[in-house]
């Protein structure tokens, strides 16, 4: 996971299903960012939709950030400039297919900080 073409460090990453494309799943999917490096946990209804990786489907991709000059989310973790519209799951414009054998890099997220395109 890259800001600006740099590994990102902070930060909670967010995959919801996205039901627009026919993912219905009732689980929440996250995980820490570290190193620009992530490794999703699911959180299900049941003991059985919870565990380590995510189900196959459509997901939106957010993030859950400590922004510049705004009250820390994450104490201990950096502040740095992302782009507002990855911070709401119904805005942002990350979305991806967990499939079942991806191809290489198929998982790679590259976000942008406040003020470029």
């Amino acid at each position: 996971m890259e800001l600006d073409g740099k590994p990102m460090e902070g930060g909670i990453l967010s995959f919801d299903p996205d039901v627009s494309r026919g993912n219905t799943a009732q689980v929440s999917c996250t995980s820490p960012i570290r190193g620009g490096r992530f490794e999703l946990q699911t959180a299900g209804i049941t003991r059985s939709d919870s565990g380590s990786g995510i189900p196959l489907g459509w997901y939106k991709v957010s993030v859950r950030a400590n922004m510049v000059g705004a009250p820390p989310v994450f104490p201990g973790q950096p502040a740095f400039k992302i782009d507002p519209k990855y911070l709401n799951p119904n805005r942002t414009p990350l979305t991806i297919e967990i499939v079942e054998h991806p191809q290489p890099g198929a998982y790679d997220l590259k976000l942008t900080a406040t003020g470029k395109k």
